[in-house]
């Protein structure tokens, strides 16, 4: 309980259990102890501090967040279980980062494939294939940078970049790997 209370201290999820009939596992219960609780926030919500300004949130968004937590582990607490909340399951925030462990690991992912390209321009790597594996880092890199983003916060626009970022990636990385399975197939002159 003291987890629900910490997401939502303006509401107790306990009382509104109380006089919403449906058991917590129905989905039901879940819109009305959330609809509840947004009603509630919208009247007494907190501010919004340094870290949900800076990457955006919107007093909206946060009180999404904190009823969506509030609901859910109250839901936990009686037994429940937890279901996703706008087609996503529930992560804490750090820092106003929405998935933080999300963004560590796009980013350490993004040093790894910059460590690589560099490694690959510092030593001059040459050969018939290799404009492809430079572009292709190109687009890893781009795409880790857009990971970290749309992990960092999620909007329909990080969203659609972070999900594009990652088709063009594995379509380009396929694209590198069948031209150098065929170029080494093709016969050569000497």
């Amino acid at each position: 309980t003291n987890r629900n209370v910490a997401a939502a201290p303006f509401f107790d999820a306990t009382k509104a259990a109380k006089h919403i009939a449906l058991e917590p596992s129905q989905t039901n219960w879940a819109e009305g102890c959330f609809q509840e609780c947004l009603g509630a926030c919208a009247d007494q919500g907190p501010k919004l501090d340094f870290w949900l300004t800076l990457f955006q949130w919107t007093q909206n968004d946060d009180c999404q967040y904190r009823c969506a937590h509030a609901c859910l582990g109250e839901n936990v607490r009686r037994g429940g279980r937890l279901w996703k909340v706008n087609g996503k399951w529930p992560h804490r925030r750090a820092f106003g980062l929405q998935e933080p462990a999300s963004v560590v690991f796009s980013i350490a992912n993004l040093v790894a494939h910059c460590a690589g390209l560099r490694a690959m321009l510092q030593h001059n790597v040459s050969g018939p294939h290799m404009l492809r594996l430079y572009l292709m880092s190109v687009v890893w890199i781009l795409e880790w940078a857009a990971s970290a983003i749309f992990h960092g916060r999620d909007t329909w626009l990080t969203e659609r970049l972070d999900y594009f970022g990652g088709n063009a990636a594995l379509a380009w990385s396929l694209y590198a790997a069948l031209t150098a399975a065929l170029w080494d197939l093709a016969p050569h002159a000497p």
